[in-house]
């Protein structure tokens, strides 16, 4: 963890279905850190049955989708 990030910091992965993506929550949910994690497909997250991650849909190709993915977020990936 860098001196500036903090575990209380709130962290989104875009993508999270992914190969990347999902290693990414799992990492961050694994330090510790409040995650919540983005699809176009919730369905598809649900099946992950990640728990204590916060699951949200959201699309790059829809703006409106990005503004409540981002709401009280400190870090996007």
């Amino acid at each position: 963890m860098s001196p500036m990030s903090s575990q209380s910091e709130r962290r989104l992965v875009f993508g999270a279905t992914g190969y990347i993506g999902s290693h990414l929550v799992a990492r961050l949910h694994g330090a510790g850190y409040s995650v919540r994690a983005s699809a176009r497909n919730l369905s598809r997250l649900e099946a992950r049955d990640w728990h204590d991650v916060e699951l949200i849909t959201a699309d790059a190709l829809d703006p409106q989708s990005l503004i409540a993915a981002l709401r009280d977020i400190d870090i996007a990936y």
